[in-house]
């Protein structure tokens, strides 16, 4: 019912970044993944004022290239142009960091998780699966460990542990 609803708005009203983004969503949270990156990549090229709509889009377009896993150029470039839309946001940084991780490249992770703890603050919520600081403080601390600075690394895992509050998931990683 909302699909339809969603198809028939887009229909009318092909140029509207908005209505291409509802659709977008809409068919992700399906799990209709080629059809959502279309409509969202087509969202954010057309958006000409409302950045934090093109920054959404582009996140969400690369976490599902991401979840195809054959993507990895794709991925990195759709997160980096989210970036260089809003800088000054944690999400992209923090999916930065996050693909960094996957690739080994601890390096660039410790370079986004930093950045993206810099500009934590004084941003209105955005839904794109970003899981806050804590997200950050751990690739940080994680890419820390990896790259021989074990101290820095074990005392932000101890300031993660004892000194912030975590969800389940997070203290069973702190913990690992």
């Amino acid at each position: 019912m909302r699909l339809q609803k969603l198809l028939n708005e887009v229909v009318y009203d092909q140029k509207n970044p908005k209505k291409l983004f509802n659709l977008a969503r809409e068919y992700d949270i399906l799990g209709q993944g080629a059809a959502a990156v279309s409509f969202y990549i087509k969202a954010a090229d057309l958006e000409e004022e409302d950045k934090v709509l093109q920054y959404r889009a582009l996140i969400y377009a690369g976490k599902i290239f991401d979840r195809q896993g054959n993507r990895r150029y794709t991925v990195q470039g759709l997160f980096q142009h989210a970036l260089s839309l809003i800088p000054t946001r944690p999400e992209a940084h923090y999916f930065l960091a996050q693909f960094y991780v996957e690739s080994e490249d601890w390096r660039h992770c410790i370079i986004h998780a930093k950045y993206g703890l810099m500009f934590k603050d004084g941003h209105q919520d955005i839904d794109v699966g970003y899981p806050g600081e804590l997200g950050l403080y751990y690739l940080r601390a994680l890419a820390q460990w990896r790259i021989n600075n074990q101290e820095d690394s074990r005392e932000m895992f101890f300031d993660m542990k004892h000194r912030m509050k975590l969800t389940e998931e997070y203290d069973k990683m702190v913990d690992n």
